[in-house]
């Protein structure tokens, strides 16, 4: 009864009631669905975000490795590009000049003759000299006199005060030609060891104020000790000489000369160790980056597999370990043909730039980074049939060109079980490597990285205030001082210049902090993205960045 009372009274609003309980169920499993969805979508996301950070973590590794394998082959490179470029040869001639030199006996009388009055004339030409002569020898004069030699032949020289002095052709001479005064240059007397080569600049100072002080008597003379000398030296010899014997009775080179050669040598070797460290950085980027990529799909593949969704790592494109030996092995064609290709270049450039620029020429920020500017010109571009200039492409620097010089290549390297010819994974590595070395990407990357490490230089000098301006030294609190300085002459930023070359090429012992250049690459944006690029194997290489 009670039962019947209660369906008539939910009669009249069962289809209500139907509707409610089927929106409430539709509800139910509609939300249940979505949490479902979003439970799977954050664990995808955090899938996702997981597999992006493991990436991020090894490419940013794999950056760390170029940086230590680059600076692991830098000393392989730096030894022959400090052997073949000895600057501090040319710097130790240099100060050679300014120490006085022994006397070359010469058994001729006719010629020992001619050297007594070449000396009478260039110790009496002026009183200065005679008073430097004097006290330079005033140590030795309570040595016994030397027992008087045979008179053979007598020349009277007048000087310009109007004295007489007579020297005899055989007897005891008063003092000896240098090196330098055979050249037209004046001997220095009195010079300490520790004196000498003191700075090239004062070096080139002496040359100028050598120069100024000859007399036109003095020359005349000397040229004609100069054609003796020579005369004497082009007799043949009874044997064959030693290259040490023959480097003596070779002339010497003049200060001048050897001022101008240590000028283009300096630069050819500064500029030569920027380019092919920054090419090697590039090339170093490359091929790890490639191998780094592939090492990624490896291990995805292995972890498929593991988890039984796919099959593991096959085929023929398949990198293993000995393939990646060989692959990196092929930095021996930079290390060892390449550089000496690029350092023709830049030899050739800074010989038509930096040849007509006088060493007593100062140059401020703005006309060394003009000179560089010219210099960058001539070694990345060449001029074609239309007289066009083109970016030059150092593709063949950095592989060898030829099979004969890969070849070459394969056998100078001999690593372990070495094929005779790339295998079909190096082959793949070798096309991969020149499609990116000849992309616009590589082009304007190169740019920005050359351009990076030549700011370099001109940052280091100057910090050294070599090339002038207006400097700020902070006094600490609010105080600062403003410091203007002059630039230097270029014999004075030659010393710098050289310098920088050689710390360039420095290793810094392995932990990145002792070298300039590849800690300042190893930071560059461009070379970053460009990085990524080879590493995420984009496409899209002819866009740029």
């Amino acid at each position: 009864m009670l039962l019947e009372r209660f369906r008539k009274r939910l009669r009249p609003h069962a289809r209500s009631l139907a509707v409610v309980a089927g929106v409430a169920g539709g509800l139910y499993l509609a939300g249940t669905y979505l949490l479902d969805r979003l439970k799977d979508i954050q664990a995808k996301v955090t899938e996702e975000r997981a597999s992006r950070e493991s990436l991020r973590r090894r490419f940013l590794q794999n950056q760390e490795d170029c940086t230590f394998t680059l600076l692991a082959l830098l000393p392989t490179l730096s030894a022959q590009i400090l052997e073949e470029m000895d600057v501090e040869d040319l710097t130790h001639q240099l100060q050679q000049l300014s120490k006085p030199k022994p006397e070359i006996a010469i058994t001729s009388s006719s010629t020992v003759a001619m050297e007594d009055s070449i000396v009478s004339l260039a110790s009496t030409e002026s009183s200065s000299d005679v008073e430097l002569l004097s006290s330079s020898s005033s140590s030795s004069s309570s040595a016994p006199p030397a027992p008087p030699a045979p008179a053979s032949s007598t020349t009277t020289t007048t000087t310009s005060s109007g004295e007489e002095v007579e020297a005899e052709g055989e007897g005891e001479k008063t003092g000896e030609v240098g090196v330098g005064e055979a050249e037209g240059e004046p001997k220095e007397v009195g010079r300490t060891q520790s004196d000498v080569g003191a700075s090239w600049s004062s070096e080139f100072q002496e040359m100028d104020k050598g120069k100024e002080n000859l007399s036109e008597s003095q020359q005349s003379v000397l040229s004609i000790a100069s054609t003796v000398e020579s005369s004497t030296v082009s007799s043949p010899p009874a044997a064959p000489l030693p290259p040490s014997a023959a480097t003596l009775l070779a002339p010497p080179k003049t200060k001048m000369q050897l001022w101008n050669e240590l000028k283009l040598l300096t630069f050819t070797r500064t500029l030569t160790a920027l380019y092919t460290l920054t090419l090697l950085t590039l090339q170093t980027r490359i091929q790890l980056n490639l191998l780094g990529r592939h090492s990624y799909v490896r291990s995805v593949k292995e972890l498929e597999t593991t988890l039984g969704l796919g099959e593991g790592p096959q085929g023929e494109g398949e990198v293993s370990p000995e393939d990646e030996m060989v692959y990196l092995s092929f930095s021996w064609w930079l290390m060892n043909v390449g550089w000496r290709e690029v350092a023709e270049r830049v030899e050739r450039a800074v010989k038509e730039v930096m040849g007509p620029v006088s060493l007593k020429k100062t140059l401020n920020q703005t006309e060394f980074e003009a000179l560089l500017l010219e210099i960058r010109r001539k070694v990345e571009f060449d001029l074609g049939g239309d007289s066009i200039p083109r970016p030059h492409s150092f593709l063949p620097h950095l592989l060898p060109p030829t099979p004969s010089t890969l070849a070459h290549l394969l056998q100078q390297t001999h690593l372990n079980a070495l094929p005779s010819s790339p295998t079909a994974p190096i082959r793949l590595l070798l096309s991969e490597t020149s499609t990116y070395l000849s992309s616009p990407s590589f082009e304007s990357c190169l740019s920005s990285s050359l351009a990076h490490a030549f700011g370099s230089l001109v940052d280091a000098l100057g910090e050294r205030r070599m090339l002038g301006g207006v400097t700020v030294d902070q006094q600490g609190g609010r105080f600062e001082e403003i410091v203007e300085t002059k630039p230097k002459r270029l014999a004075e930023v030659l010393a710098e210049v050289a310098k920088f070359g050689r710390e360039s090429l420095e290793d810094g012992g392995m932990l990145g902090g002792g070298n300039r250049v590849v800690d300042s690459l190893a930071d560059l944006p461009e070379l970053a993205s460009f990085s990524a690029v080879v590493y995420s194997s984009y496409l899209g290489l002819d866009e740029g960045f």
